[in-house]
């Protein structure tokens, strides 16, 4: 893996390079796939790439608000976390709704 700081990367992938916009996302995946083993998430493969993907992408799109108080790996495994806990209780909910009360 690449040797550039967290800091250089975010800034850089802020700024819109592509080529450390790959950096990054390779960085995210070592700590957004240890969340979703974690976390012990149940459902199709299919499932878990969506959900590893949707995290990905709000990642991407919440960088700017990154304010470096926090290790960036410290920073994603969070966003990571409230994603799955988000999709749980959607899950619930939803096999909530299909329970037959007879």
């Amino acid at each position: 893996m690449s040797n550039i700081s967290d800091e250089r990367l975010v800034k850089a992938s802020i700024e819109g390079d592509t080529e450390t916009n790959d950096i990054l996302k390779n960085r995210v995946q070592t700590v957004v796939m240890p969340a979703l083993r974690r976390m012990d998430i149940n459902g199709s493969d299919e499932d878990v790439d969506v959900l590893k993907s949707q995290i990905m992408e709000k990642v991407l799109i919440t960088l700017p608000n990154y304010g470096f108080k926090i290790p960036l790996k410290t920073w994603v495994y969070r966003i990571a976390i409230n994603m799955v806990i988000q999709h749980q209780r959607k899950q619930t909910v939803r096999q909530d709704k299909h329970v037959s009360w007879n």
